[in-house]
Parts: structure tokens; sequence; C-alpha cells
């Protein structure tokens, strides 16, 4: 598929792929700082912050400049036919997924008029949402595997995506502003999150960081994620730490204390019961 997105990200960081039964393209684009218009045609993507190194970076979709999140992980959906301004100081690689709208209500049997309804409403937000994030990242995994196992994973990996955007478009059942974090506020939250990461995090940290009080923080969290605080920490905590052990050459021992697991056992127990991931034995290491 020609894609207006991905011509304007030329050289790219990897040859685009096309996976599944939507025949989704994914690649990953690695960008200097930069300041440049994000086009999009009749597909709408969905990128991931893989690594970032930015100083500062600014987005404008038309609705006024937004701040974006300095963090791993964050979820941007660029619907089909708009066109963004982006302004970016220092290095990031993000992963996306350039799909076209027809092919989802197709695949998935849904009403396309749901499935743009969703897409607009989702668009140049910051969803800070670590199963998207996972999903996206796993389906990198299995893009150059062979076989009918392979197919229906990524078929399995791009529902899960496609669910938690709804979820967070609110389609069916509309949240009152009043029950749910900002898009800012939790964006606060998660930067504290990312930053304490090797740390004791409690909640009354993070309330205190948006100015609530902790009971009350806790149920707008959950309404706004559909997970409680503490778990969602812990999902950014194994994403955190599957990626230092597949990008670095850190054990398990230094990855562990780096990501705020009490041993390193606690942390192989985690990767293995949350993500079914086990690292190889020559990773695990001593620790001292």
């Amino acid at each position: 598929m020609t894609s207006q997105f991905l011509q304007s990200h030329e050289p790219l960081l990897s040859p685009p792929k096309a996976i599944g039964s939507a025949h989704v393209t994914m690649t990953r684009l690695a960008q200097n700082s930069h300041q440049t218009s994000h086009k999009t045609g009749s597909e709408f993507v969905i990128s991931n912050g893989m690594k970032l190194d930015m100083k500062a970076g600014l987005m404008d979709a038309g609705f006024g400049k937004v701040k974006l999140t300095n963090t791993i992980g964050p979820t941007l959906v660029h619907p089909a036919h708009t066109d963004a301004q982006f302004m970016v100081a220092g290095d990031h690689m993000v992963q996306v997924l350039i799909i076209e709208q027809w092919r989802v209500s197709e695949m998935f049997h849904l009403d396309p008029a749901v499935v743009s309804r969703a897409i607009e409403t989702v668009g140049y937000r910051q969803i800070a949402d670590p199963v998207i994030f996972r999903s996206a990242r796993d389906m990198w995994h299995h893009a150059d595997r062979q076989g009918a196992a392979a197919q229906l994973m990524i078929d399995g990996l791009l529902h899960v995506v496609l669910a938690r955007l709804m979820q967070h478009a609110d389609l069916d059942q509309p949240t009152p502003k009043d029950t749910g974090l900002t898009q800012f506020q939790l964006a606060r939250v998660v930067d504290m999150m990312e930053s304490h990461l090797h740390l004791t995090v409690t909640m009354e940290m993070l309330a205190d960081a948006i100015g609530m009080k902790t009971a009350h923080f806790a149920r707008m969290f959950q309404n706004t994620t559909g997970e409680t605080p503490y778990r969602y920490l812990q999902s950014w905590r194994l994403v955190k730490a599957r990626g230092m052990l597949e990008e670095t050459d850190q054990d398990v021992c230094q990855v562990a204390r780096a990501c705020g697991f009490a041993s390193a056992a606690h942390l192989l127990t985690a990767l293995n019961s949350d993500l079914g991931y086990s690292p190889g034995l020559h990773r695990r290491g001593r620790c001292t």
C-alpha cells in the first residue's frame, strides 16, 4: 500500500511489512529533530514510541499545540484524511501500524461508521495503555514468523489493539467528564510512574501529583484505564524490564533493580505469569 504517512517519514528504519488478515503495514521509524507535517490518506495510523530522547515536542492537529509526552509507550492515533504538524527536538524511534479502515470493518464485521467514529474520537490523544503497547510490540516479534500460528497470533493481537482503542473511544457508554482523568492528568501520572520505576511508588504519591484525594484518584484512574493504579504500574515495569532484557546487555538482576522488583526471581515470575516471557538462561546472571 502507498502510504502518505510513510512518504513523509522516509528513509525508514526498516522496510514496511504487510502482516495479518487485515494486511496491516508495519514498520519502525527513527528520526532526529524535525518540524514536519504528518498526513494520512484513506489509512489510519497507530504509533507507539519505542525509544525517546526528546528535549521538547509539540503537536498541532488543529485544536491548539499539545506537548508530546517524552516517555516510552503512549499510543498516538492518526485518523484517516488528517494533517497534523509535529515539532520535535531530539531523537526518537516509533513503531507504526498503518491500516485501511475498510479492512477493519470487513475483517471484524463492524459498521464502517462505528470504526470511523472510534478512530476520530481517539485521534491525536496520547493514550497511555500498556496493553496496546505490549500487543503492538508483540506483533513486531511475530511478523517474520511463518505459518498459521503466527498469522492467528498477529490477528489476535490486532483484535486486542483495536478493542482497547474502542474502549478508549467510549462509544457504547460515554463516561461523564467528572468520573475519569483528563488526558493531561493521566499523562502526569504516567510520567511519575515512568520516572520512579526503580523506587517504591505509593497511591498517595500519584494522587498528590494531580492534587486529588487518594480514594477519588484510584476510582478516577480505574474508570479511565480499566485497571487499578497498582496493576497499571506493574504493567509498565514489566514492559520496561522486557525491553531492557531484549535491547541491553544487563542481566536479570540488574534489570530487576532498575524496574523496582524486589529480586530477580520476583521479576522472572512476573514476566512469565503476565507476559508468558522468559529470558534465556545466559541472561540470568547472579545477583551481587
